[in-house]
C-alpha cells in the first residue's frame, strides 16, 4: 500500500506537522473514524472528483460522508495501483458492488474489460451459481442503460 492509514481519530491525538506532511503526504482523507494520509498526485489522476476538489484549492483535511472506510481503503488501492483481483481476495461480491459505487462516487477511471474478467471467473468457480453474480455481469458488459 502507498498510504498511511489511521484509525479512531479523535482530537487528543496531535496532528502531524506540516513540515513532516509535505515531505511525504500531501493530504488526509476522513471516512467514518479513520483518517488517510494520501498523495494528491494519484488521487488526481485517477479520480475526477479528487481532481476537481484539488482544482477548487480544497483544504488539507477532506472528509468523505456516508462511505464505508473498508471500501474506500480499496479504492485508494486501486488508485495507487493494486490490481482489482488483489483488492477483492477474500471479499464476496457484495464487496465487489459496493466497491463499484464508491468508485462511481469517486469518478474512477474504469476499465471494463478488468470487471467483466473479474465476474466471469466468479461465474466460472466452483462456487454455488449466484443469481446476483449473473446480473451484475450482464449490467457490466451490457451497460445500464440495456
Amino acid at each position: 500500500m502507498g498510504f498511511k492509514k489511521t484509525t479512531k481519530a479523535s482530537a487528543d491525538q496531535p496532528e502531524p506537522s506540516k513540515l513532516i506532511r509535505s515531505q511525504f503526504k500531501d493530504v488526509m482523507v476522513k471516512v467514518e473514524d479513520d483518517v488517510y494520509y494520501l498523495d494528491r498526485l494519484p488521487l488526481a489522476l485517477k479520480s475526477g472528483h479528487f481532481k476537481k476538489l484539488f482544482a477548487e484549492g480544497e483544504s488539507d483535511l477532506i472528509e468523505i460522508p456516508r462511505m464505508d472506510s473498508k471500501t474506500f481503503s480499496a479504492a485508494v488501492d486501486i488508485m495507487y495501483g493494486e490490481t482489482l483481483k488483489s483488492v477483492m481476495v477474500g471479499n464476496t461480491i457484495n464487496n465487489f458492488v459496493s466497491l463499484l459505487t464508491v468508485m462511481d462516487y469517486l469518478q474512477m477511471d474504469t476499465d471494463t474489460e478488468t470487471y467483466k474478467s473479474f465476474v466471469t471467473e466468479e461465474l466460472d468457480s466452483s462456487r454455488p451459481f449466484n443469481k446476483d453474480i449473473f446480473k451484475l455481469y450482464n449490467f457490466i458488459v451490457d451497460g445500464p442503460g440495456i
